[in-house]
This record gives structure tokens, C-alpha cells and sequence, in this order.
């Protein structure tokens, strides 16, 4: 009895994201320790040879309507990704994955990164709003620009609920967190 390990939990967590029908990196291998080494776990997933990160495809982006594409599907793939009640502990760009060949469309995206994640039934505003704001904010480094402007953090807000109205509710929330955390969404 006893509590699962990490690696279960994540192993678990893989399962039934896939049985939602959300791709992630199919768990294939699992070691817990026994006894004295019960604390120690591992997990094995499938690997996706030349996957490239969301925020790599951004960095690829050669004009405004692949930027555009990019964005509506993430914005989309997070509005899914809520309706299912799946609360992801670090949603970043980094942690969403598309093969370079494959058209931007949430149905390619693979989710990594599950620990500390989980389904929890509905999502309060304020979970929804840090992981809109986590998403974002991964596209605006301290160090240097990568490009995304206000406009596209709209973009992806009105791609996330569908309309302008409930765009502004977003945008209020996502800032909200932002100095929440002491963060700046808008480049400097």
C-alpha cells in the first residue's frame, strides 16, 4: 500500500492522456524499487525522433502566417487540454512537442513534461490563467527578443476561448498572475 511512486504516477498520467485522445510520448517501461529503495523510480516513454518543441517551431517561423498557424493551434490545443480537465504543473512551449514536417494543427501536438500534472475534474480560472500566462510568458526570454508582440498574445487568447469579449476576461487573468508573480508579459 503506500503512496506511488513518481514514475507510476507519470506512467498512469501517460495512459490517460492517451485514452483522451491527447498525444504524448507512450509510457512503455516501468521500475519502482522495493523496500529500502521504494523512493526510487523510473519510467521509459517512446521516443519522437526530431520532435521539435512549440517554441522551436516559433524560432523557425519565417512569416506572420506561420506565427499565426502556430498560435491559433496552441491557443486551441490549451482550450482541449482544459475542457478535458488536465492541469499540466509546467505548461511552457517547451513542453509541447510537433514533428518539423508536420503542419501546425493541435491534433500533431505531443505533451511532455507530466510530472506533477493530472486530471482534476474542472479547472478554476486562476489554474487556467497560469497556464495561458506560463505559455506565454515562454515565448518572452529576459535576455532577448524572439518577436512575440502583444498582438500575438491576443491571438492566442481569442484561439483559446473563441471570442474578443472572453479574449479581455483572458487577458486580465493572464496579467493578473503575471503580477502575481512579479513577471512582465510584454517584451521589453
Amino acid at each position: 500500500l503506500g503512496r506511488r511512486s513518481r514514475a507510476r504516477r507519470e506512467f498512469e498520467l501517460g495512459w490517460a492522456l492517451l485514452a483522451q485522445n491527447v498525444k504524448t510520448p507512450r509510457p512503455v517501461w516501468l521500475a519502482e524499487g522495493q523496500g529500502p529503495h521504494r523512493r526510487h523510480s523510473m519510467i521509459a516513454t517512446e521516443s519522437i525522433p526530431g520532435a521539435e518543441s512549440a517554441l522551436e517551431r516559433w524560432k523557425r517561423c519565417s512569416n506572420e502566417r506561420q506565427r499565426t498557424e502556430l498560435l491559433v493551434a496552441l491557443g486551441q490545443f490549451t482550450a482541449v487540454l482544459h475542457d478535458k480537465g488536465f492541469n499540466h504543473d509546467n505548461y511552457k512551449a517547451g513542453h509541447v512537442l510537433i514533428l518539423p514536417n508536420r503542419p501546425s494543427l493541435v491534433a500533431e501536438f505531443h505533451l511532455i513534461d507530466l510530472r506533477g500534472g493530472g486530471f482534476s475534474g474542472g479547472l478554476s480560472t486562476w489554474v487556467r490563467a497560469r497556464h495561458l500566462f506560463q505559455l506565454i510568458h515562454s515565448f518572452i526570454p529576459a535576455k532577448h527578443s524572439l518577436g512575440f508582440k502583444p498582438e500575438h498574445r491576443q491571438l492566442l487568447l481569442r484561439s483559446y476561448c473563441g471570442s474578443p469579449s472572453e479574449t479581455a476576461h483572458w487577458e486580465t487573468w493572464v496579467k493578473r498572475v503575471g503580477r502575481f508573480k512579479g513577471k512582465r508579459l510584454d517584451p521589453l
